[in-house]
Order: C-alpha cells, then sequence, then structure tokens
C-alpha cells in the first residue's frame, strides 16, 4: 500500500479560493476570452505573490505588460532634451523635475535605464511620481514620489526622505542605473551598477510615472536597448 503525505501550505485560504476560482473560470471560458484577476486586499498582496511563484502561476493568473520605450516629457521649464526626449539637460541654477512620458498602471512593469552624463552636483533623485500629480505644487519637491537619492545617498518613501549611508557615494559619472517597477505588486527596484539592488513598498496608487529631480548643470539620458 502507498501512503500519501499531506502537503500543507501556510497561507490565507482565501488567497486559494482567488486561484481556485480563476481556474475553474478558465476551464469553462471559451479561447481568447479575457479572464479578470483576482482583486486581493492590499495586505496580502505579497503573501499573494508568493503563493503564486511557488505554485509556478505568477504569469498565468497577473500577467506582465511591458511598457514601451521610456522618452522624457518635455514640459520642464529651463531644461533642453535632446535625443527625441531621452536625454535631459538642466541649463538653470536650481533644481528641476522631469517626468518619464509614460504611464505605468495595474499589470505593467517598468524597466528604464538612466546614465548619469553629468553628475557635477553628486546628487540625483531618482524614481516613481503618481501621475495624477503631474508636477510639484508646493515647496516639497519629493512630495507624492518614492525613488532614491542618489550621491549623497538617501530614501524617500511615505513621504519622509532618510538618509542611507550604504547609498552614499555608490554612483558617479558617466554610470548607469537601473529602476524596476512592478505596479501590480507596487514593487520598486533601483540597480546599482555593481550589481547591488535596493528595493521598496510603494503606496498605493492606480497610476505611476518615472520621476527624476534632475540638479543645475547635470545631464541624464534613458538608454533604451
Amino acid at each position: 500500500m502507498i501512503k500519501m503525505a499531506n502537503i500543507f501550505f501556510d497561507f490565507n485560504p482565501q488567497n486559494f479560493i482567488f486561484i481556485l476560482d480563476y481556474l475553474r473560470a478558465k476551464r469553462i471560458t471559451t479561447s481568447g476570452t479575457s479572464i479578470p484577476s483576482p482583486e486581493v486586499a492590499d495586505d496580502q498582496l505579497e503573501y499573494f505573490k508568493i503563493l503564486l511563484q511557488h505554485l509556478g502561476l505568477s504569469n498565468e493568473i497577473i500577467p506582465t505588460e511591458i511598457a514601451p520605450s521610456e522618452k522624457f516629457d518635455d514640459d520642464s521649464p529651463g531644461v533642453t532634451f535632446e535625443g527625441r526626449g531621452t536625454v535631459a539637460f538642466n541649463q538653470t541654477t536650481s533644481p528641476r523635475y522631469i517626468f518619464g512620458e509614460n504611464i505605468y498602471q495595474k499589470r505593467m512593469k517598468m524597466s528604464v535605464k538612466l546614465k548619469l552624463v553629468s553628475f557635477r552636483k553628486n546628487r540625483l533623485f531618482v524614481g516613481v511620481r503618481r501621475a495624477h500629480l503631474h508636477s510639484p505644487r508646493d515647496s516639497n519637491q519629493y512630495h507624492s514620489s518614492s525613488g532614491w537619492v542618489l550621491g549623497e545617498g538617501g530614501i524617500y518613501n511615505n513621504e519622509t526622505l532618510t538618509i542611507d549611508k550604504a547609498l552614499k557615494d555608490r554612483t558617479k559619472e558617466n554610470d548607469t542605473v537601473e529602476l524596476v517597477f512592478d505596479c501590480c505588486f507596487a514593487d520598486l527596484t533601483l540597480q546599482l551598477p555593481d550589481g547591488q539592488p535596493y528595493h521598496m513598498k510603494l503606496p498605493k496608487s492606480p497610476t505611476w510615472k518615472l520621476f527624476v529631480l534632475l540638479e543645475p548643470e547635470d545631464k541624464i539620458r534613458i538608454v533604451n536597448d
């Protein structure tokens, strides 16, 4: 006689119900018909993602849409844009905000490489900002944005700026960093030239944009492979 071992998953049972309901709907749905992804509560999203990865169902249940090539939105006063919007040069005497052109929302994934063509001030904020707030309206230039301050070393998230000594002086002129943003699970990752990744969870927002705060006389370029 063959004994069958019991399999135990220490996860919220509701997450299994979401998966079963999806798979049942798929089984009886005609080919080509789109099945909506489960509506999982915010406090369960990370656990649901881990469960999907464990079962090999991440791309099946929550497929990722890769965003088109990025370029800068040319509406920042005093900033010169070159290379069909892929290069931004701040010719003013004060920092200037720059947005990306794409709007990122649920199921989309952003992957953007940024080359620090000129990095004279040893300070550059790179990250994302809530898309419906298209320009800063108060003295806090980081308002509603999330990301990292390169050079000086800092992290801004949930309206709080903190110093990160581990990030200090880890980037220099002509370096290329990469931002990866998974909108579905609000995961933002910064990849440094030495391969060191930094991660953060973002606050809830339906839409996001690439956001850069460029110092005077500095230049940055989007590297589209």
